[in-house]
């Protein structure tokens, strides 16, 4: 490889040879490839799909040297092979490979095109980058990234790409630039920010196809969720929840000893930017009505005796059905984790098996760009328990009112190992009771 880069350099490059050896080069010769097929591009373009095509065919397909291919293609000008793996599909496995693959075998980060690259391609890219320790990026490749990552945050309407960049800011120790708070998202945009700091990903109907067992018989389930929603991309921090129990303006709060929870107490050791864990349903129901109220929104909750009530048709904040909670958590994935069905990635997409909260935003995203959505904490749903679901085909936006306090919960917390954090594993909890394992997000009703 050595000698064939030499010739390179004097404009005799193999490049057939260049081409075949990206799969097993050291990743250090990724930039001296890169740089040798440069002067080559429209032939060295044509081998890598053919290459790429070879690994895609091969049993099984060869997908850690199609990311290597794709990322060389990147590079020069090509994002076919690229998006070949990123697109939605039920095995998310192919993107989860780029991701992974780009993190190691890459050049400049900065030098890959992202201006003219269709968006899973450039929240891919940040993907990868957020993987990469900070201290292995040259300086002056670490601020044009910075750059670009700062521009693709504030001004891209996709809300993975939105989320995927954030997240490299973060975990590069680069400053996350403040965004305005507006009411709903921008045209063409996918998020928005709320008055309480919140990001608010917008994401459209569809369906998934829900996996159980009944009698020790697999059964499949399309479940079709017919309106939009806007969704917290990050479980209620600490920081979030604080301005809640603190907002001294919510004229409410003295109305009713319910407005705001008791014995919620900080004692400032807390980081705030990890989310919000000791909650009971009661606190995140009363959270939703005190954003609603502080947005001038129709609380989504009233209170009969002991139960509270959801009204479907109220435009305020409020927590996920359980069904609306696997299909935002799914993002098209039909596998057993958002990444994939193996545990090998999971630690990248997730915190688990260990002792404490990591902050909110530093795993990476699913495809919807939601962050978290297994470990972490685990989070309130709306609907009451039922141990086994209705045994039907196909349901449409289906809900199970309570009749006990007995609660959905879904994805798992930091404390539990990767079975809890399956996309199908299903508990409950009793709504009165918090527990340090226990969180929410919040969703909106959205065209």
């Amino acid at each position: 490889l050595h000698a064939a880069l030499a010739l390179a350099e004097f404009d005799r490059a193999d490049v057939e040879f260049l081409a075949q050896s990206i799969a097993t080069a050291h990743p250090d010769e990724c930039a001296n490839i890169v740089r040798a097929l440069s002067s080559h591009q429209e032939e060295a373009l044509s081998i890598l799909t053919r290459l790429g095509d070879e690994a895609q065919s091969s049993s099984p397909p060869d997908l850690r040297q199609r990311a290597r291919l794709a990322v060389v293609a990147l590079y020069l000008g090509d994002e076919a092979l690229c998006l070949e793996m990123e697109r939605d599909r039920p095995d998310p496995q192919p993107r989860t490979i780029f991701i992974d693959e780009a993190a190691r075998w890459h050049a400049r980060f900065a030098d890959v095109p992202l201006e003219s690259m269709s968006p899973e391609c450039v929240a891919a890219w940040c993907c990868a980058m957020a993987l990469t320790e900070p201290e292995s990026i040259p300086p002056d490749d670490l601020e044009e990234c910075r750059q670009q990552l700062h521009a693709l945050y504030l001004d891209h309407g996709d809300a993975y790409v939105h989320s995927a960049a954030g997240c490299a800011l973060r975990n590069w120790n680069l400053n996350v630039p403040a965004l305005s708070a507006t009411a709903h998202p921008a045209a063409g945009n996918g998020w928005h920010v709320n008055s309480a700091g919140l990001t608010m990903l917008a994401i459209p109907p569809g369906e998934f196809t829900r996996q159980f067992e009944v009698d020790n018989q697999q059964h499949t389930q399309r479940v079709n969720i017919t309106s939009g929603l806007l969704v917290s991309d990050c479980e209620i921090s600490v920081g979030v929840f604080k301005m809640f129990l603190e907002d001294s303006t919510d004229k409410a709060a003295t109305d009713s000893a319910h407005e705001k929870p008791a014995g919620i107490t900080f004692d400032g050791s807390e980081d705030p930017n990890r989310p919000m864990a000791n909650l009971n349903f009661q606190s995140a129901v009363l959270f939703c009505n005190w954003l609603s109220r502080r947005e001038e929104l129709t609380p989504a909750y009233h209170r009969e005796d002991e139960q509270w009530i959801w009204n479907p048709a109220a435009d305020g904040y409020r927590l996920p059905t359980e069904a609306e909670w696997e299909y935002a958590a799914r993002a098209g994935a039909g596998t057993e984790f958002c990444h994939g069905d193996s545990i090998e990635h999971l630690n990248s997409y997730a915190t688990y098996s260990t002792h404490q909260r990591t902050p909110c935003g530093t795993k990476l995203p699913n495809a919807h760009g939601l962050f978290d959505m297994q470990g972490n904490v685990q989070e309130w749903c709306v609907d009451g328990w039922q141990s086994e679901y209705p045994q039907e085909t196909e349901l449409t936006d289906p809900f199970t009112p309570s009749t006990n306090h007995r609660r959905v919960i879904r994805g798992g917390s930091y404390y539990y190992n990767e079975a809890f954090l399956r996309l199908s594993k299903r508990r409950y909890s009793d709504e009165r009771v918090g527990n340090e394992f226990s969180g929410f997000r919040v969703v909106r009703n959205w065209k």
